[in-house]
């Protein structure tokens, strides 16, 4: 089978690789499509403090069922188009004990830990096939887990119908954060962002966007609130400027959601924080039932035509120029999500 493999750091080979051998309980799934995340450029980098080579990367992988290895039921079948589960949590440690897997002291990710989507098969657990709902094009699918990471976020913010919502930054998982946000039932969402391309992305996706370098956000946070400030915030940036942001903006017992993982520790207005006894979170990845649940989230925002999901795909390559895609993410050009089309039918 042909595989993109990062051979060792920051060098990529097209590969004929054997075919994945299935343990039992295992999922042999025909790939069709792989997104491109911005934790890939960290693996191909060598940033990720974990990660291992040599490696296929990629851990948005929307398949197919090839084969399937286990005596357990399973609600699929050959042949069925499925997102795989990319988190492997070992269900022992103490997070994993309370109910918190993608927080797993040992946790493994594909493209990450083991070999990912950027190949024409790949393995997973059964537990972690996830179906597909009949009628979603296979472009609007692979969105899945980029949205799980928001739909986990606004999960953790406990944003519910009715809120005021700020998010910090307009990449493109700062933008699918806003979407659950809307889709949660939020009053108000706005989303902050200084890239004018990404801003104008997230105002075609229905989203209130701001530029803090031409505009004043917490003059519009007050419009927004009457005064009061933010029910939730949720930080997708990274960026310090965000951060100094992020507490003045929020209320008074609000919560702060950390969604971007910064490159450097910042800093925020702590006695600001202390006064407003405002609640500060983490979040990271998505566990298994909400996956499932953004599946179908994913599916009723089709069927319902809520948002426009497939503007959010900005290009799209094939598997041999898998490397030109990566290099298109790194750049810092695109502003929406990039595509690895295996064997999926095509974007229209």
């Amino acid at each position: 089978m042909k595989a993109c493999v990062l051979t060792d750091w920051k060098k990529l080979e097209i590969k004929d690789l054997p075919m994945p051998v299935l343990d039992e309980d295992q999922v042999l799934v025909e790939v069709l499509y792989g997104g491109i995340c911005g934790s890939d450029i960290t693996v191909l980098n060598h940033r990720h403090l974990t990660a291992t080579v040599p490696r296929i990367l990629c851990h948005e992988i929307l398949g197919r069922v090839k084969e399937i290895k286990t005596s357990k039921p399973v609600p699929y079948q050959v042949g069925d188009k499925v997102c795989v589960f990319p988190l492997v949590s070992c269900k022992t440690c103490g997070p994993c004990l309370t109910g918190h897997t993608s927080a797993c002291s040992h946790l493994q990710i594909m493209g990450v830990h083991i070999d990912g989507g950027f190949t024409e098969y790949c393995k997973a657990d059964v537990d972690s096939i996830i179906p597909v709902p009949a009628g979603l094009p296979d472009e609007i699918a692979v969105l899945t887990e980029p949205l799980s990471v928001g739909f986990h976020s606004n999960m953790r913010a406990e944003t519910k119908p009715g809120d005021n919502v700020l998010v910090t930054g307009g990449g493109p998982i700062g933008i699918l954060t806003a979407v659950v946000a809307k889709y949660f039932g939020a009053k108000n969402v706005l989303l902050t962002e200084v890239n004018e391309e990404r801003l104008k992305l997230a105002s075609e996706m229905g989203i209130m966007t701001a530029n803090p370098l031409k505009e004043d956000v917490l003059d519009i946070v007050k419009k927004l609130t009457g005064g009061v400030g933010m029910d939730v915030v949720l930080e997708a940036s990274g960026a310090q400027a965000s951060y100094e942001l992020a507490v003045p903006a929020c209320k008074e017992c609000g919560t702060i959601v950390a969604v971007g993982i910064p490159s450097e520790p910042r800093a925020f207005r702590t006695n600001m924080f202390i006064l407003k006894e405002i609640r500060m979170l983490g979040t990271r990845c998505c566990p298994k039932d909400e996956f499932a649940r953004t599946v179908h989230m994913v599916k009723d925002i089709y069927e319902k035509k809520l948002f426009p999901l497939e503007k959010m795909i900005s290009a799209e390559y094939d598997l041999d120029h898998c490397e030109e895609g990566l290099e298109l993410q790194q750049s810092g050009k695109n502003n929406g999500k990039i595509l690895i089309r295996v064997k999926g039918e095509g974007i229209e």
